[in-house]
């Protein structure tokens, strides 16, 4: 019997039993009276009358009275042994299998109907959620820190059910990787109006376009607030983050580090790791150029005086490059020998790995050297981009901080240049994964004044197409260990035949065993539907079949059979209706879902496409344009009254600045006086109306202001995500 059958089999069983001890005492007491002919009408009490006196009974009433008892005992067990039989007999194996989707109480035993945890200040976090879809109207919360896989294809609604539902869902940090700014432009505010630190990384400096056909999703609620927040971001804008800033200085752990960044940006591949000599010589030889200047840039680095204030000269993969092109006119070889041969002579000797690896490229062969320079330069043009050298000339942001605390990044890459930014977005993840392995787990992290880690949050590595992103080794290897480490991962693909073609058969499907959980979508692809039917498995349903004999006497038979059945054929699932999901997730059966549509939540429309954080505009040098300069510049005393504030400040900043001062309710008020005496309102309706629209971005429910205080104090910044009502 199944373990769903087994509880009301139990409470039956149990019910049953007093009328059962009942039938069998008065059934017993008719054996009794008929076996004496006694006169005595029978009864239910009876026989417990007599026993008290048993030792006086005569001796042609002993045996009866035992007789009858026996069989009122056994009458009255008959319930307990059906319970027993119940719990311990073995549940029948269908022929053809038993599959089926889960019902109500099998998808609650899971814990994915269980509503938000409250917690107090002092208690420690219960561990946040993703919402995987809803179940006859509440959210299937998945609590934990286990992985969710989507396969959803283009327009199959993933963005709009999965991601943006759980950006502004999910309580600790994210790392997002976010193709067409849809996750920021939609979740960023409301993210930052909970307290958590917001950084975009921007890469390609440029920001999404105005035209509605940039953000066509076939939602229009969906593409009017994405053109709503497009609108209102413009120039190059990025936070900025330099991988080298994570190379350790330390001469013991210097060459490691960088032989880990040489191999992220020189992967092997498939044909090279497969036994090609000839081809993994040239990478081989790559990552030994790459770590050797890199070694050469580092321990030169205080040399380059101008290195605070022009960012070209600091230690960067754009520095990096330009170190494979002498300006002296030598070739890489001659430059090399002799920059050896100078340092030596005055006393300045590079390291020894650094002098190995360079004079070992610089004795090689001419043609040698220029394929192995090719080689290592290849992933390296782009960092020849102004934009791209500028996002990544200094650090705004910390990849070591979001398990210390709450913040969200989003890596947003314009769609027609994902394969541009592939390798340094590689890079990116890669390099997380490493920072925050090498932080160790939160458990090894205790505060010895608190008693508590150091590391109290979880962070969520959010990759939305996910195959662009090209092999990561850090995370083909890392989703056997990183979720002890606080990193829980959610990937997305169009399908899992992506995955393959990237990691190979055999590496994708280690890779998909440790994730927990496959969110599946409506398939287009015949293979992947068939896949999808293979998963759910089959179950065993009767088939009735009728045979007739025709002739002097007609006859007609009918037999029945266990026949095999998938639970849902390729076809079926190809025709799922679009509002629908399937769950397939380990230790369950699998669930049929409905799609969460975050446009037509109250909560999540209340929470999407608020006002978008300040990013800052990048500056950089290049060609003709002048360089930033962020050195203050003085204004004489008797030019103040004559300059207006527009020459001599920043208008974003000194936006940004205003904003913040608001933001103080004393400081407000007086303001608010200011405006008024000052600017003679009256005779400005436009300023008037501005300032009476009501743009404040408040929180989303004001009976919860207590609940994110409680959590603001905790430090957590935290307050509101999980309070999405079903």
């Amino acid at each position: 019997m199944s373990d769903t059958k087994k509880l009301p089999a139990v409470l039956f069983g149990l019910g049953l039993t007093p009328f059962a001890a009942a039938g069998g005492l008065y059934l017993a007491s008719w054996l009794f009276t008929r076996w004496l002919s006694l006169k005595s009408a029978p009864s239910v009490l009876m026989l417990p009358r007599y026993w008290p006196y048993y030792d006086r009974l005569p001796e042609n009433m002993v045996f009866p009275l035992q007789a009858t008892s026996v069989i009122a005992l056994l009458l009255a067990a008959v319930p307990l042994a059906a319970i027993l039989a119940a719990l311990f007999m073995k549940p029948k194996r269908e022929l053809h299998g038993s599959a089926r989707f889960a019902n109500t109480a099998e998808i609650a035993k899971t814990g994915l109907l269980k509503p938000p945890e409250k917690h107090k200040p002092s208690e420690p976090l219960p561990m946040p959620s993703l919402l995987l879809g809803r179940y006859r109207g509440k959210f299937l919360r998945w609590a934990g820190n286990e992985f969710l896989f989507v396969a959803a294809r283009t327009r199959a609604g993933k963005g709009v059910s999965l991601i943006i539902p759980n950006c502004l869902h999910y309580r600790d940090s994210m790392a997002i990787y976010d193709p067409k700014f849809e996750n920021f432009l939609l979740t960023a505010g409301y993210r930052a109006s909970v307290g958590q630190k917001i950084f975009l990384f921007n890469p390609g400096g440029l920001m999404p376009g105005m035209s509605k056909a940039d953000f066509d999703s076939g939602d229009t609620a969906h593409t009017e607030r994405l053109f709503k927040q497009a609108k209102l971001i413009k120039g190059l804008r990025s936070h900025r983050w330099n991988p080298f800033s994570y190379v350790s200085r330390n001469p013991l752990f210097m060459y490691k580090d960088i032989s880990n960044m040489a191999a992220i940006m020189l992967p092997m591949s498939a044909k090279s790791s497969g036994g090609d000599g000839n081809s993994s010589f040239w990478v081989e030889s790559a990552r030994k150029l790459f770590v050797g200047l890199a070694l050469f840039m580092l321990e030169t680095e205080d040399e380059r005086e101008n290195r605070n204030t022009d960012y070209r000269e600091r230690s960067t993969l754009s520095y990096l490059y330009r170190l494979t092109s002498p300006k002296n006119g030598k070739n890489l070889s001659e430059w090399i020998r002799d920059e050896l041969d100078r340092r030596n002579r005055t006393g300045r000797p590079l390291s020894d790995a650094c002098q190995t690896l360079l004079d070992g490229f610089a004795n090689g062969n001419a043609k040698t050297n220029a394929d192995i320079l090719a080689t290592m330069t290849a992933p390296l043009g782009i960092f020849l981009d102004p934009v791209v050298e500028a996002a990544t000339s200094g650090d705004d942001f910390r990849l070591d901080e979001p398990r210390r605390q709450r913040m969200t990044i989003y890596i947003g890459i314009n769609p027609t240049e994902t394969s541009t930014f592939s390798r340094l977005t590689n890079l990116f993840f890669s390099q997380f994964i490493q920072v925050n392995v090498g932080q160790g787990l939160p458990e090894n992290n205790i505060d010895p004044d608190t008693g508590k880690t150091k590391l109290p949050f979880q962070c969520l590595l959010l990759m939305d197409e996910f195959p662009a992103l090209g092999n990561i080794p850090a995370i083909q290897e890392g989703v056997s260990y990183v979720a002890g480490y606080g990193l829980r991962m959610m990937i997305i693909a169009q399908s899992p035949a992506q995955i393959e073609a990237v990691y190979g058969r055999e590496n994708a499907r280690a890779f998909f065993t440790n994730f927990a959980a496959r969110a599946l979508f409506t398939p287009r692809d015949q293979t992947e539907a068939e896949e999808y039917s293979k998963i759910l498995g089959s179950e065993t349903v009767k088939a009735k079949s009728v045979s007739r004999s025709r002739g002097k006497g007609t006859s007609r038979s009918q037999s029945v059979s266990d026949q095999k059945r998938a639970l849902m054929y390729d076809s079926e699932i190809k025709q799922m209706p679009m509002d629908k999901c399937i769950l397939d997730m380990a230790a369950s059966r699998p669930i049929y879902a409905d799609k969460i549509r975050y446009y037509d939540d109250p909560a999540f429309k209340e929470r999407a496409g608020r006002p978008i954080p300040h990013i800052p505009e990048l500056h950089f040098v290049s060609g003709g344009l002048k360089q930033h300069d962020d050195t203050p510049q003085t204004i004489p005393q008797e030019q103040v009254a004559d300059t207006h504030p527009s020459e001599y400040g920043n208008k974003q900043e000194l936006a940004q600045v205003f904003t913040d001062l608001i933001a103080d309710p004393e400081t407000a008020v007086m303001l608010g006086q200011i405006l008024y005496s000052d600017w003679k309102l009256e005779m400005m309706p436009t300023v008037r109306s501005i300032l009476a629209e009501d743009v404040s971005g408040g929180m989303p429910f004001a009976d919860e202001a207590d609940e994110e205080n409680a959590d603001s104090e905790a430090g957590n910044g935290g307050g509101l995500f999980d309070n999405i009502d079903d």
